[in-house]
């Protein structure tokens, strides 16, 4: 997909899922994760839930 000549990636790294997860199994909640990836909290929470 392209927008105004920019590609925009709409697929997370393995990497970015990996830390999603580890922040979550230290008990910190979707939005407080999304805060500090600075990703949206619907991303937060497909990651998870895939």
């Amino acid at each position: 997909m392209e927008k105004l000549g920019f590609k925009v990636a709409n697929v997370k790294s393995a990497e970015t899922k990996r830390i999603v997860l580890k922040l979550c199994l230290e008990g910190l909640g979707f939005r407080a994760i999304s805060h500090l990836l600075q990703i949206s909290y619907g991303t937060v929470y497909a990651l998870v839930k895939t």
